[in-house]
Formats: structure tokens, sequence, C-alpha cells
């Protein structure tokens, strides 16, 4: 080769190398710094994710319609869009001229609901009225400053100008009379596929309570196994969350590992930690830097945009596996004030829940994500059958009312079984079918799962009504 042929090569060398560099300090300079490391940009993983609206994400606890004959049909599938609709009803409504508020009692609005065509929407979880009035634009006045928390919206033919609103913490329902009559309940039936199951209140069935309860019910579930996140993506996902958690401190953190085959990563002294466990789940928190306390939605928005980019979010792939909201909590005063959200696991469109945390719980303090724990799982396989006859909810009731008592109740003295049947009764809240997540043979297990007004959740076998586990409300950080 001529010393010519040499230089020439040299030469083209010299250009790449110095293209290169102009490259990197371009990427460098005008990257999101929040997000930047050499890492990402080499992986690609500095694109934006699909981050879900927030009114997909707040699908209703149920919604139940009437055909004014005192039986009540749940809902089947996802309902997010009527809790969406009934929202924007509100809305619409109260923006059309002045509105009167005035309390009702429960037996009064247990009439309009059963003796009249009605559609009930079960809000995912108790809202700040005023929050959920700036967000959705309700326009009402100083009135509804009576009106503290929104549990649920209702709408019935018996009142066609009127929407119903129940007040769960303060147990009190309210009727807001708008200056027209409105085709609400039509509309909001008709987006509904009523199951075909027949439900009743509680006080019916059970002589106690106003939670819906089914009737001969069936159903089609039965056992799967199921693998958790981690175990299923394994190191690419470890690395991809450390990333997104640490930003463009990733470079710099100390990586550590236990015996247990868990794996930290820490930035600086704990001012931010991130740790893959050897079970799969995964846990960051940070310290608090300066911000501002937002309200729910607010706050609601910050933690569902970093759950979707620091693991991603399930089910906006179109896969069977979906997250939703369960409980929300708010906190604090001023300055360190914030919520703590917690999301539930849908797999078909049924919930799955166990005695372990949420599969995910984020914490937003002065509009900022101080703790994010994530236990995401996949099903590995699924069993389906025909339809086949539940455990009777009511029997289910009655024949485990001493336990749900006494673990309410924190304690194992037996009670007097008509003071245990009465207050459980009284005191519950819903009953569903779903899934029990077992961590024996890490087995999905149909069940009931029964929750109460303390917060406190019980799961039962779906077909013989054996307990399976349960847990209190203050693990979950509730009073």
């Amino acid at each position: 080769m001529t010393d010519r042929r040499i230089e020439s090569i040299k030469n083209v060398f010299l250009v790449v190398l110095f293209s290169t560099t102009i490259l990197l300090l371009y990427l460098l300079w005008s990257h999101n710094s929040n997000n930047f490391s050499i890492l990402n940009i080499l992986a690609g993983s500095g694109e934006k994710a699909d981050v879900p609206r927030l009114e997909e994400v707040m699908a209703p606890r149920y919604v139940a319609i009437s055909d004014g004959s005192g039986v009540f049909r749940l809902a089947e599938g996802y309902t997010a869009h009527v809790a969406a609709a009934a929202s924007e009803a509100l809305t619409e409504a109260c923006g059309q001229g002045p509105v009167a508020i005035s309390e009702i009692n429960r037996m009064q609005y247990s009439a309009v609901m059963s003796r009249y065509n009605s559609i009930q929407t079960a809000l995912c979880c108790d809202i700040p009225f005023s929050d959920y009035a700036a967000y959705n634009g309700v326009s009402i006045g100083a009135p509804a400053d009576q009106i503290q928390t929104v549990s649920l919206i209702a709408f019935s033919d018996a009142s066609k100008e009127s929407i119903f609103i129940y007040d769960g913490p303060q147990d009190r329902y309210f009727r807001l009379r708008t200056s027209a009559d409105h085709e609400y309940t039509e509309d909001l039936v008709s987006m509904c596929t009523a199951g075909s199951e027949s439900c009743y209140p509680a006080s019916e069935i059970l002589g106690f309570g106003r939670a819906y309860i089914a009737v001969g019910a069936e159903s089609s579930l039965s056992e799967g196994r199921y693998i958790s996140e981690g175990a299923e993506r394994g190191r690419d996902l470890r690395t991809s969350m450390a990333e997104t958690v640490m930003g463009e401190n990733f470079d710099f953190v100390r990586r550590i590992s236990d015996g247990f085959g868990n794996i930290t990563y820490m930035y600086g002294y704990g001012q931010k930690t991130f740790t893959a466990r050897a079970d799969g789940s995964f846990e960051y928190s940070s310290e608090l830097s300066s911000g501002s306390a937002g309200d729910f939605y607010s706050d609601l928005k910050t933690a569902v945009t970093f759950v979707a980019r620091c693991g991603g979010w399930p089910g906006l792939g179109g896969e069977q596996i979906s997250l939703v909201l369960d409980r929300a909590d708010s906190f604090g005063e001023g300055r360190q004030a914030g919520h703590t959200y917690r999301f539930k696991q849908l797999l078909g469109g049924v919930p799955v829940r166990g005695e372990d945390e949420y599969p995910v719980e984020i914490t937003v303090t002065n509009g900022q994500v101080s703790y994010y724990r994530r236990a995401v799982i996949n099903y590995l396989e699924m069993t389906w059958s025909g339809s086949s006859q539940t455990a009777e909810p009511a029997n289910v009731i009655a024949n485990n009312c001493n336990h749900i008592y006494n673990v309410m109740h924190n304690n194992t003295l037996v009670a007097a079984v008509d003071e245990a049947f009465s207050e459980v009764s009284e005191a519950l809240v819903d009953m569903h079918q779903g899934y029990f997540q077992s961590s024996q043979g890490s087995a999905l297990v149909p069940c009931w799962i029964v929750r109460m007004n303390d917060g406190s959740d019980f799961f039962f076998d779906l077909y013989d009504a054996a307990p399976l586990g349960f847990r209190r409300s203050g693990e979950y950080g509730l009073e």
C-alpha cells in the first residue's frame, strides 16, 4: 500500500472521529438532563413512554343499573368510559343554569334508585369534591361546600333534572337539582353491557347493609399461574428502570448486591435509591427537594406518568393485564403534602388481589415522586371452563362473618353470632369476583373479593367459600 493511500485512510478516520465527537456533544447539550445518560442514547430508551389518560386508569368500582323493578344488574367489562361520561353529564348540567343542592336520607336515595330506571357509578376511590369539580369544570358555587368528597354519581328517571352524589367518608347523600330535564340515565345505560346476574341491596338479602349482593351467581373463572414481571423481563427491565429513576446521575451511582439476590443502585448518600429485589419487585425512594403540593389530579398525573416511564403501563398494547387506580390517600399540609396512589391489576377485566402489597404503589410529595414500589405480574397459563355455580354470596358472608368481624376488630374472641353478622353486613362495601394471588405455586385462585368500610379486604374461594386470606386497613396505611 502506498504512503499516499495510507494518508488518505488516516484522513477519513480523522473526519469520522471529528464528526462523532460533534454528534455526541450535540446530544449531551440538547438532551433533557433529567433523562440523559450515554446508556439511554445507545439503547434508544430516551423516547417518550406511552402514558394513559387519567380517565383510562380511573375505572369505577362498579356501575349498577336498575329498570325500576328493584333488581339491579352490574355492568360488565371495562367501564372507565361510563365514569367519564357521568362526569361530563354533571359538568354539562351544572353549566346550564342555577343548581340547588339539598341533602336527602338513605331511604329516599334507595327509593329513587330502585323504583325507577337508574344508573349509579361508584368511582374508583373517594375524590375531594373541590378537586373533582375543578378538574371537570363543574360550576356550582358556595352551596357545594357541604359536599366534601365524591364517591358515587347517580342518575334516575324519578327526577330527570337531578343528579345524585354520595359522599362516602361523611355517609351523606346529596341531590343536585339543575335547571332542566335530561336524558342522562338512558344515555349512560346505553353505554353499558348489563350482566345477567340479579343483584339486590344487602339489606334485602342479609337484613342489613347497602352493598349489592348477587343471587344465583355463576362464573367461568378457573385457576391459573403467574410470573413476576421482574422474573419475566429480567436484567433489561431492571437496568431500564434504574436508568430512568436516576436520570443524569445513572453513570455515577453505586451498585450494591447482597447475599439474598437483591441489587441496589444508590446515588450519593441515599438521596436516591433503587432496589431490584429477588422476588421480582422493584422499590425506589428519593429525598425531597423544593416544590409545591399538588391537588388530587395533578399528583395523579405525575404518578401515572412516572409509572409509565419507569417500567411501562400494562395494557396499553392490548395485553390482558392492565392497571387501574383502587385507592388514594392524602397526607400532610402545606409544603409537606401529597398523595399515595395504589393500583390494582386486572386480568381480562377481572381484578387480581392478594395479601401482599398492591402491584403498584406510588407516593407524590410536594409534586415529586418520593416513593415507588412495583410488583406487577403476568399470567403464565390459564385454564378456561364453562360457567359454573359459585358459592352463594350471601352464604359467603353468613358463614364467614365471625372471621371477618374478628379481623376487623383485631382480636380472636368469638363474638355473638347476631352481633358479628349485623355489623359485618352493615360494613360491607362491595363484593365481586376476582383472582387471589397466592404465593403457593404462583397460583391465581378464583375468589370472592369482599371489601369492608374500614378499608379491609377479604378473599374467599369462589366456589366453596373457604377463606384464602385478608388484608387489614392498617396495612394499606389507612386509618
